[in-house]
């Protein structure tokens, strides 16, 4: 079975890569797998905390081991319930948080970032902000157009490809897949 992982910011494509992908491998099409993204975060924080992880796994093969076989489970489920017929894409935006952890514990998946203008992802949001506003008694970050919340969680989604994480990572660029998709 071969794995696609797609992740990247929020508003960045990655609901629409996942739909262009699931369609044309003929594969299902699933919600955010947003366990397996809490499993991989979880192995992030194992490995980064390595003296108190140490006490329970004496090495980083031993960590490596545990996660694996949770991770491995966890895929294994999603494949039993959701039948696909050779490759299982799986999206969720914070698995840009954790392409490493990925390519670790599923070393032969691809792994794909989804890149957008930053100006469009912001307006996204702002776009978000006006739909929800109406109604709205106490509005949010989103409604009042917080452009500084917006920016740090635009740069926090970028942050681990600028520091040089995922160089096997596969790059798409949301507005090549939207002004051609095939």
């Amino acid at each position: 079975m071969q794995l696609i992982l797609v992740g990247g910011a929020q508003r960045s494509g990655t609901t629409l890569l996942q739909t262009l992908l699931v369609n044309a491998l003929q594969s299902p099409n699933l919600p955010e797998a947003h366990i397996l993204s809490d499993i991989l975060t979880a192995y992030k924080r194992a490995k980064e905390f390595g003296n108190k992880t140490g006490y329970f796994y004496a090495t980083d093969d031993d960590l490596r081991s545990f996660f694996q076989a949770f991770a491995e489970r966890h895929v294994a489920d999603i494949v039993a319930k959701a039948k696909p017929p050779a490759v299982l894409v799986l999206k969720d935006p914070n698995f840009i948080q954790v392409l490493d952890e990925a390519e670790d514990l599923f070393p032969g998946s691809v792994r794909i970032v989804c890149m957008r203008d930053p100006r469009d992802i912001a307006a996204s949001f702002v776009q978000i902000g006006q739909r929800q506003q109406s109604g709205v008694p106490k509005p949010g970050k989103y409604e009042r157009r917080d452009i500084n919340f917006i920016s740090k969680k635009i740069l926090a989604s970028y942050q681990p490809l600028l520091r040089g994480a995922a160089p096997n990572a596969l790059m798409v660029r949301y507005e090549e897949i939207a002004s051609d998709p095939k």
